[in-house]
């Protein structure tokens, strides 16, 4: 799965060569419900914000309303990097994105 602000500014089919799944607007409760099917076997073809590489064809899902509160979001647990941070005592920065002319 791909998502974040590049994607959400310019979905493109082109990046379904490269990922399966790609997650257009806010990914909170669409990769929530995408590890609930994954879980459950069930069909992603009816998650908001995804696009999806299904038989050889592209599924655009429509998007969900933003999130009206964030505050009810809980924090990001960054202490999973902490470890790998202060291992290699490096910093790693990417940034992806496609440039149109």
């Amino acid at each position: 799965m791909c998502g974040g602000v590049h994607v959400t500014l310019n979905p493109s089919d082109n990046l379904l060569d490269l990922f399966d799944c790609l997650c257009v607007g806010e990914g909170e409760e669409a990769i929530s419900d995408y590890v609930k099917c994954l879980e459950k076997g069930s069909g992603m073809e009816i998650i908001p914000n995804l696009w999806l590489k299904h038989n050889n064809k592209v599924i655009r899902n429509a998007p969900r309303n933003f999130i009206p509160n964030l505050d009810k979001l809980p924090l990001p647990d960054r202490t999973i990097w902490q470890e790998w941070i202060l291992e290699h005592n490096t910093r790693l920065t990417l940034l992806l994105g496609r440039l149109s002319i």
